[in-house]
């Protein structure tokens, strides 16, 4: 009674808590802080300007704005970037365009120079052009937009075209105008809230042949300053995508119903469990059950059993429990408004920051597992818990370098950053997962409820129709569908030009992703354990493994129909960078189903009297 008591009404306290605080999410699903103070400009002062990269959806390569050879500076200066900015291949530096506060420039009066182009330079620009790269710019930390329509609907794009191409012609947008959005302080300052850019071309085409003659291309400017009433505050605005609001609340009404249901069908089973929470193992008694009611009771014997290979069970849920502990954290700051839009590269300092921290999690996590399995080899666990995780993350990010490095693109991380991930993983991660471990080992060992029988029980053949393969792949279509529409937006995101930033929706999103998770784990452990078959331990990651590979499916079939890559380079990038989140994923779902198969087996067995 304690048991259907506790369960029932847990879950039915929990669903309540959750609804309450999704309407706050959706309330709140642009909620932002800009974390920094707004600019005062005076009259006629300079406004800092930054070149940073040219970047393309079709290729995945940012490369330097310095390749455009747009007249630059001589020296060229540098800004001193964050280890996120570095890790998004951000690469700031001084340009000849100066823009001075309320100086209305006109056409041919602003930055006017002309650059010589080779045939191989020119050869470098077709290129460009035909990957549809775009100039990122920034002004007081704005980057440069241009309106454009998304879906039917107007949105800003970051970054401007570098040209088109008209009937086989390449058409160079040599004249750029900025268009700088002010508003007003009450001591008369300028506080800037927008930056747009038209380009257009003066006629300026690239030869069709390989010409020995450098060709020249006239680049100028203009700028315009127009008043308007956005705040400072919501000066990002603009740079939000929200489009398909309707199939976000659609998508949210059908995961949260599957929730409850998946919930209730889970209460009905601890309800039929308490009915024969008591029992004893005797032939005349098993002769009354049916096999559905007695098959989770035969293998009490066997369901504690230790699997084999217990040691990378242990290490990969306990970095699965810091991952999960890193991606809540990071979705709670996104959801209060603290991963800011306007601190470029703080959505990847965070989550670096964050998961060397959650090391201790780690730690504790794997530790604790192992103890209980009866494992022996407690200092091997520390170690491969603070390595064999971090080592996977690494190689794959490595792939990508490597590509990045051939193709001299800005996403290459140097070698100063590069050592610094190192430090970060050795001097911080490692310590707090080997404090997480310590103080894992000084607790005593958790007893299961049942001791194993000393000779296993032999598992029966299952049907085909409840093979744990076939149960797990359909169970796993419920957590990949309660993500999927998320799932889109946030590959668009990384892929295209426009900004995604609505934590609020996808902290609720994630919320109802491991809640199904959870439920749908303990349902495929629940059809295992009825079937006789007490090898759950590492079936709860069937489910977990499933999920990433519907995904999985899903992203090849975004870059092909979507993307459309044109070099074998951006592909590889895309793959690899794929296969990080996706292994990510994979992680915390796979810790969500371990410990939630776990709770529900020790809960079942703990109140039955085995004779």
């Amino acid at each position: 009674r304690n048991m259907t008591k506790h369960t029932g009404g847990g879950y039915i306290s929990l669903l309540t808590t959750f609804i309450l605080f999704i309407n706050t999410c959706y309330a709140s699903t642009a909620l932002y802080l800009p974390l920094s103070e707004a600019n005062d400009y005076s009259a006629n002062e300079s406004v800092p300007v930054w070149a940073n990269k040219l970047t393309s959806v079709h290729t995945a390569l940012p490369v330097d704005f310095a390749r455009l050879r747009m007249c630059s500076p001589s020296p060229i200066s540098y800004h001193s970037l964050t280890l996120g900015q570095i890790l998004n291949g951000d690469k700031y530096q001084s340009s000849r365009i100066e823009i001075h506060t309320n100086v209305t420039v006109p056409y041919d009066s602003a930055m006017d120079c002309t650059q010589d182009y080779n045939s191989d330079q020119i050869a470098e620009l077709k290129e460009l052009i035909n990957n549809n790269y775009r100039v990122q710019i920034l002004l007081d930390d704005l980057p440069v937009a241009t309106l454009s329509l998304y879906k039917g609907a107007p949105v800003y794009d970051i970054g401007y075209p570098l040209g088109k191409i008209i009937s086989g012609e390449y058409q160079v947008y040599n004249y750029i105008s900025f268009i700088v959005k002010y508003n007003l302080t009450s001591e008369g300052k300028f506080n800037i809230v927008g930056f747009e850019a038209f380009p257009v071309s003066n006629g300026v085409f690239l030869p069709q042949d390989d010409s020995a003659t450098p060709v020249p291309i006239h680049w100028h400017f203009s700028v315009d300053w127009v008043a308007s009433t956005i705040p400072w505050d919501n000066r990002w605005d603009l740079y939000f995508v929200e489009i398909g609001s309707n199939l976000h609340w659609l998508s949210f009404g059908f995961s949260l119903a599957v929730a409850t249901s998946l919930a209730a069908l889970i209460i009905v089973i601890f309800v039929r469990i308490r009915k024969t929470n008591s029992f004893i193992y005797q032939a005349s008694n098993l002769e009354d059950d049916n096999g559905e009611e007695i098959g989770w009771k035969i293998v009490h014997g066997d369901v504690f059993r230790a699997p084999p290979h217990f040691m990378i069970l242990s290490v990969a849920i306990g970095f699965g429990a810091q991952v999960l502990s890193t991606a809540s954290i990071i979705f709670v700051l996104g959801a209060i408004g603290f991963l800011s839009p306007a601190v470029s590269g703080s959505l990847s300092t965070a989550s670096a920051v964050i998961c060397a921290i959650m090391g201790v999690v780690g730690g504790y996590v794997s530790a604790r597992i192992y103890g209980r399995l009866g494992g022996t080899r407690r200092r091997r666990n520390a170690i491969l818990t603070a390595i064999v995780g971090p080592t996977i993350f690494l190689t794959l990010y490595m792939v990508a370098c490597i590509v990045f490095w051939s193709a001299k693109s800005t996403a290459g991380i140097p070698a100063g950053p590069f050592f610094g991930l190192i430090g970060l993983w050795l001097g911080v991660m490692a310590p707090l997962v080997f404090l997480g471990a310590y103080l894992a080992n000084r607790r005593p060992v958790t007893q299961n409820p049942v001791r194993p029988n000393q000779i296993p029980r032999m598992i029966p053949q299952p049907t085909w129709y409840s093979h744990p393969v076939l149960l797990s792949g359909l169970f796993a279509i419920l957590p990949f569908s309660t993500a999927f529409n998320e799932i889109y937006f946030l590959v668009e995101s990384m892929w295209s030009q426009h900004l995604y930033i609505v934590f609020g929706i996808v902290f609720a999103v994630f919320g109802l992703f491991v809640m199904i998770t959870a439920e749908v784990a303990v349902l495929a452990c629940y059809f295992q354990l009825t079937n006789e078959d007490y090898r759950w331990w590492w079936r709860t990651l069937y489910v977990p493994g499933f999920s990433v590979l519907y995904i999985f499916i899903y992203t090849i079939f975004y870059l092909v129909y979507r993307l459309q890559m044109q070099l074998a380079s951006g592909v590889i990038v895309y793959l690899s960078l794929t296969g990080l989140l996706l292994v990510v994923v994979f992680l915390l779902m796979a810790a969500v189903s371990f410990y939630s198969c776990l709770i529900f087996v020790n809960s079942i067995y703990a109140r039955a009297n085995v004779d």
